[in-house]
């Protein structure tokens, strides 16, 4: 499983059989191997800031899967401590962060960092 814009794969997309069978996770390869009925003939994929796909299954040869950006998509969700959250139902103080803008650690945890494991 690739993404359509760049062909990079995507690592955790969900892959769930549409009608029976237990849903399973793509590798750092976006490869996935998944046992299924018989009777199921379609695929639902599903990632994070991409838009959902079904797809019918080949049983015959490896599938090659793409999905497309939805833009739209990661404007209203909130990424909090402890899941996320859409904006409307959120509360608290937030703030927006920039690719370009410099990550800050305390002095705790760098100290942490430079401590020798024995």
């Amino acid at each position: 499983m690739t993404s359509a814009e760049d062909g990079e794969p995507l690592v955790g997309a969900t892959v769930t059989p549409i009608g029976g069978g237990l849903a399973t996770a793509t590798d750092i390869d976006g490869a996935f191997r998944l046992q299924v009925p018989a009777s199921v003939k379609k695929l639902s994929v599903t990632y994070v800031g991409m838009q959902s796909k079904e797809v019918n299954i080949d049983f015959n040869a490896p599938m090659h899967i793409e999905l497309t950006t939805n833009q739209t998509a990661l404007d209203e969700v909130m990424v909090v401590a402890f899941g996320t959250s859409k904006k409307q139902a959120f509360t608290g103080a937030a703030t927006v962060v920039k690719a370009a803008m410099p990550v800050s650690r305390s002095a705790v945890s760098l100290r942490s960092m430079r401590a020798p494991i024995l």
